[in-house]
């Protein structure tokens, strides 16, 4: 099994990242701040023998020249994981971002912001979760929490497709 790199664009990804995924001692989570800081991080020359993963919104507008090169993998409706042709470098994009991705997740459970002491209006919830200290919020470790503990569609597709990608390829006999 690859050492991992996990690699999150933003503090609530970061967080989602550290509930969501049962990291072992050897995986390494290296928050970035911004879409191109993860670029940067997984074009370096001393990632290669990882399994690199990077974690970014759907929501920009300009992106970096690299992650055109990647193509689909596998996807869902809200997230898709894409592959570098040339790389072990993996790529999940939440469609649209984050913050919707997460509301999408509370609707699977019945659930709201406010349930977890954070804003229902959508601007609010925004800027909250934007926060540096957000991973402090004790509301949104719940959330996390429980939507892992669902298993909702985007959380279960995201830590399936982790552990698949962890798993050595198969090899045929000659």
């Amino acid at each position: 099994m690859p050492d991992i790199h996990l690699i999150p664009e933003c503090y609530a990804e970061t967080e989602m990242i550290k509930t969501i995924y049962d990291r072992t001692e050897k995986d390494i989570l290296n928050h970035q701040s911004g879409i191109s800081s993860v670029c940067s991080v997984l074009k370096k020359e001393d990632n290669i023998g990882y399994l690199n993963i990077g974690f970014i919104d759907n929501d920009k507008k300009n992106v970096p020249h690299y992650f055109e090169e990647f193509t689909i993998f596998s996807e869902i409706h809200d997230v898709v994981l894409k592959k570098h042709p040339r790389t072990n470098d993996y790529l999940f994009v939440v469609k649209p971002a984050i913050e919707r991705f997460l509301l999408n997740q509370l609707d699977e459970i019945g659930k709201g912001p406010s349930d977890y002491g954070l804003p229902d209006v959508f601007k609010l919830f925004c800027k909250r979760l934007k926060r540096e200290n957000i991973e402090n919020h004790t509301g949104f470790k719940q959330m996390l929490i429980d939507i892992r503990k669902a298993d909702t569609s985007g959380i279960l597709f995201i830590r399936t497709q982790i552990e698949l990608l962890k798993k050595p390829p198969l090899t045929h006999p000659a």
